[in-house]
C-alpha cells in the first residue's frame, strides 16, 4: 500500500479469484477505510476472475457511496476485456498508476474509461 495526498495506491500480486476473495476483500474495505478521496488498484501482472471483479465492482460502488473514487491500473489484456465485459459502466480503467492518478487528480485530464485504457 502506497499513500498520496487524497487516497491510496494498493497493488496485487498473483490472482484475485475465489481462493482470495475474503482476504482481498478485507484488505481493500480497510484500505477504502484509509481513503479521502481515492483508491486505486494496481493489477499489473494479475488475473482477476468473475468473483475477483465482483469484489472490485463491489468496492467501486462501496467508494462511491463514501464519495471516495476508485479507479484500476495496469490491467493485462485479458483482464480488460473481462472488465470491459463485466463492468461496462463501472470501474474506470487506467494502463498505468501514474496515468489512474493524473486522471482523478487533474481535472482537465478527466477521460472515459475506455479512452484512457484504449491503445
Amino acid at each position: 500500500m502506497r499513500h498520496h495526498p487524497g487516497g491510496v495506491t494498493v497493488a496485487f500480486q498473483g490472482d484475485l479469484d475465489a481462493a482470495v476473495e475474503p482476504m482481498a476483500r478485507a484488505l481493500l474495505w480497510a484500505c477504502l477505510d484509509e481513503c479521502a478521496s481515492t483508491l486505486v488498484v494496481d493489477l499489473t501482472g494479475v488475473f482477476v476472475d468473475v468473483r475477483g471483479f465482483t469484489v472490485l465492482h463491489l468496492l467501486w460502488r462501496a467508494g462511491r457511496e463514501r464519495g471516495v473514487r476508485v479507479a484500476l491500473a495496469g490491467c493485462a489484456p485479458i483482464v480488460e476485456r473481462m472488465a470491459t465485459i463485466l463492468t461496462p459502466q463501472g470501474v474506470p480503467r487506467f494502463r498505468t498508476v501514474d496515468a489512474a492518478w493524473q486522471a482523478v487528480t487533474d481535472p482537465g485530464s478527466a477521460t472515459t474509461a475506455s479512452a484512457a485504457s484504449a491503445g
